[in-house]
């Protein structure tokens, strides 16, 4: 079985997103911001990768949040299955192999069985479905002033001609 800390531990170094972090990267967007070349469809695209990076972030951060007190064979497969339970969705699946992947590995885990799962996601629907509903209210609140910005950047620039 993995060293939960350990994994947890490289999440935190190597693939955590945090809300500061994501609201930089998506307020630096109003920066390029330019009606005149506007480049929508390549715009919304980095928005929306901005978007999923910090659901997938947060989707990890509960999964490692209730991760040592389950006691759980985490595998790929265990959390990809929690996630889709939990969130209705997997996640990155190349970060989820890198954290909780283990070369060498041939027995599959017993938990990942739907079973198990469906236990699990009875036990902490509730607390992952609040924990998400954080996640959304961020999201919404960074896109808010994002577009707040916008306007008044391109206010600003009317005024100026």
């Amino acid at each position: 079985m993995l060293d939960i800390v350990e994994v947890r531990t490289r999440f935190y170094d190597y693939y955590f997103y945090s809300k500061d972090v994501f609201k930089k990267d998506y307020m630096s967007e109003v920066n390029t911001f330019d009606l005149a070349v506007w480049d929508a469809p390549q715009r919304a695209a980095r928005l929306s990768a901005l978007v999923k990076n910090y659901k997938t972030s947060a989707m990890l951060v509960f999964i490692l949040s209730i991760a040592q007190e389950l006691e759980l064979d985490f595998t790929p497969l265990v959390v990809k299955r929690l996630n889709k339970e939990f969130f209705g969705r997997t996640g990155s699946q190349r970060i989820i192999v890198d954290l909780f992947g283990e070369k060498g590995r041939t027995n599959k885990s017993k938990d990942s069985k739907m079973e198990q799962i469906e236990v699990v996601a009875t036990e902490y629907r509730v607390k992952a479905e609040l924990h998400m509903k954080q996640c959304l209210s961020d999201i919404q609140k960074i896109k808010n002033s994002y577009g707040s910005a916008v306007s008044a950047d391109q206010l600003s620039r009317s005024r100026s001609k």
